[in-house]
């Protein structure tokens, strides 16, 4: 019995050798490999995270150029005008008659008049061969018909801008609104 009994302790000294060897290998392997790795990692970790935004982001801003891209082919931004001459000052003034009518706009009067020789002088970055031109309108509509009218006279592809404009009411019928409004266009000599 001794000899099992010596067998066994022999055995219980191993065994309790080789636990001893393993905890420290696995205190060892936590404490000093694993502790770096696992750094590592959540360095790692962060870095991915990161990537993860800047390409969402990037995904994002390319589908906007995108339809960017597509907005600016289907409807440029803006297109170039042209100036008149002064033998086409009728057929503009046909224009404006014709984007009126189209926009429930009456006409009173539309007269085409030339800028003061004072206000020319007071002007001297304005080219020699251009000519200002006022187109003074008086008008009959409601608000929402003028703005219509006055976004269709810019969409010509002449250059036209509203010089300045002035709103009454209109005595005969309050929903109407008497307007005077004075274009400038410029008209090449």
């Amino acid at each position: 019995m001794k000899e099992i009994a010596g067998k066994l302790v022999f055995d219980k000294n191993k065994l309790l050798l080789i636990v001893i060897v393993w905890v420290a290998t696995l205190y060892i392997d936590f404490n000093y490999l694993l502790k770096f790795q696992i750094s590592a990692l959540k360095k790692t970790g962060s870095k991915i995270s990161q990537l993860k935004k800047e390409i969402d982001s990037f995904d994002k801003e390319l589908a906007d150029l995108k339809n960017m891209q597509a907005l600016a082919k289907a409807k440029p931004s803006q297109k170039l005008r042209r100036l008149i001459s002064e033998e086409q000052i009728p057929l503009l003034l046909q224009k404006i008659s014709d984007v009126a009518k189209n926009n429930n706009v009456v006409i009173m009067q539309i007269k085409p008049t030339r800028e003061q020789q004072n206000n020319a002088a007071a002007k001297p970055s304005q080219p020699q061969n251009l000519a200002p031109i006022f187109i003074n309108l008086d008008l009959i509509s409601d608000y929402h018909s003028l703005g219509n009218f006055i976004n269709g006279i810019e969409n010509l592809e002449e250059f036209i801008a509203v010089g300045s404009f002035r709103i009454a009411r209109e005595e005969k019928d309050y929903f109407k609104e008497k307007i005077t409004l004075i274009l400038k266009t410029y008209a090449n000599k």
